[in-house]
């Protein structure tokens, strides 16, 4: 892509120093929590941070989650608070980060302490709006689709879409709850969630006997787009399920899972005799199509080859792209060399277009330019930006991209349009980084700065301030 001369508009959402909204006079922002902050179509952000100031004990009211937006933020909970849906007296003692949606509702999960609470009952998930949340799930309470006497134990992360559905991972206790049955998944709104899956339970797409064994990672909560559909991976076993086997990706909802890939199975896009031997967490878009990075085995599958993209629906996969093959937008020769697995998972929006990292191999590649980062659809996909290339629009012509595999996720909107975080390197200074995030429009095909570590940044009218470090 070229770059592009772009002024982007910023509002300053929260400061460290600030008053924390919601809180006591004298009560203060400390530092921002680094992990889970999001930001809606409409401009809303959420975000957690630590508290400092008057009355503020560390490990106990000091951390809080906002919403809103510049100039109007909102407390969601703040630890010690009084925690909703609870006995009188209980309060907050720990809180997740929040998730949002595009219509103002959160969720998240956290404990409570106070009067009749235990650790059998002390955890929950919360769901709505400022000011009014409810309990969606808490320890202790009925699991909904599992016997009578089966409870919910604890709660891992939980996701969030914008029709007010959740969809989370949890474990169990109860009446015939064991080590081989003790684990689920659920979603739906608040009132109405069913089980989607529970290890120990038939898996669906599988010969009869066959039993789902574990779901991805164990602090993974399934995503769950606008129609309440949810994509995830677990391992299965059973008679002739062996460790080439094992593992696989579901799709859908409540008492209509299907299966999506297996391994063991023939990937769509390669010749006879290649196979699925791994995959990486799957994402998901609001119109049920799926995308994730396969690792392969079997035959004509060696080193140079051995992992791809592939995106679709349970029936419909099209491989996106494959180690071995050239990477468009370089010269001939110039191949895809790794995909890897669950950070830099692809990310798929509501038309299908897939934005993903990958690393390179062959003529002219080396260190200094073996990564980058693509857009697109099967059949179409385009180079966003290599690492190598000059980072123009920085004010210094030294500066080339960095890494593209190593500084975390991509953001895709609908548009079509990515963000990356990327640290930049001087070319005429050893060893020198600078923190950067850009912006790629994908209609214009061009590159924008946003914002960079040493650059001038205004917080507020008149307060000018250098930029030290970012995250994304």
């Amino acid at each position: 892509m070229r770059a592009q001369s772009a002024e982007f508009s910023f509002g300053t959402v929260a400061l460290k120093g600030q008053h924390a909204p919601g809180t006591p006079a004298g009560v203060l922002f400390g530092d921002f929590i680094y992990t889970q902050r999001y930001i809606s179509p409409t401009g809303q952000v959420v975000f957690q941070a630590d508290l400092t100031g008057t009355g503020i004990t560390t490990g106990s009211n000091s951390v809080g989650n906002w919403m809103g937006s510049s100039g109007s933020l909102s407390l969601i909970a703040r630890t010690t608070d009084p925690a909703p849906g609870m006995v009188p007296g209980a309060t907050y003692s720990s809180i997740s980060p929040a998730e949002l949606n595009s219509t103002g509702q959160v969720s998240f999960k956290g404990t409570v302490t106070g009067t009749g609470i235990t650790f059998a009952n002390n955890s929950a998930i919360w769901f709505g709006t400022p000011g009014n949340l409810v309990t969606a799930a808490r320890d202790g309470d009925q699991a909904p689709g599992v016997n009578a006497g089966v409870k919910y134990s604890s709660f891992n992360t939980v996701s969030l879409n914008k029709s007010g559905q959740i969809a989370f991972q949890a474990q169990l206790t109860g009446s015939g709850v064991n080590g081989v049955n003790n684990i689920g998944l659920w979603s739906g709104a608040p009132g109405n969630i069913g089980l989607i899956a529970r290890i120990g339970d038939q898996a669906p797409g599988m010969p009869s006997g066959i039993k789902y064994a574990l779901f991805g990672t164990t602090n993974a909560s399934p995503p769950i787009n606008e129609l309440g559909q949810s994509v995830f991976i677990g391992s299965i076993t059973g008679t002739g399920v062996t460790a080439s086997n094992n593992n696989a990706l579901w799709f859908g909802t409540p008492g209509n899972v299907t299966l999506l890939a297996r391994t063991g199975d023939q990937p769509p896009g390669t010749a006879a005799g290649a196979k699925f031997q791994d995959f990486s967490i799957p994402t998901l878009n609001s119109a049920g199509q799926s995308a994730f990075v396969g690792f392969l085995t079997g035959s004509g599958v060696n080193s140079t080859n051995s992992s791809g993209i592939w995106t679709g629906t349970s029936g419909n996969l099209q491989l996106l792209a494959r180690a071995g093959d050239n990477a468009p937008g370089t010269a001939s020769g110039v191949n895809f060399n790794i995909f890897q697995g669950d950070s830099t998972t692809p990310q798929i929006n509501a038309s299908g277009q897939n934005a993903f990292s990958a690393y390179l191999s062959g003529t002219g590649v080396s260190e200094p330019n073996d990564t980058g980062i693509w857009l697109g659809k099967p059949g179409n996909v385009k180079l966003v930006a290599r690492e190598g290339d000059a980072a123009l629009g920085t004010n210094n012509s030294n500066l080339v991209f960095g890494d593209m595999q190593t500084t975390g996720p991509l953001a895709l909107n609908d548009r079509g349009n990515i963000a990356f975080f990327n640290l930049l390197k001087d070319t005429t200074v050893s060893n020198s980084s600078f923190e950067s995030i850009w912006f790629a429009d994908s209609t214009t095909n061009a590159l924008a700065l946003v914002a960079m570590e040493g650059n001038q940044f205004q917080v507020s009218p008149g307060d000018l301030r250098v930029i030290n470090s970012l995250s994304f």
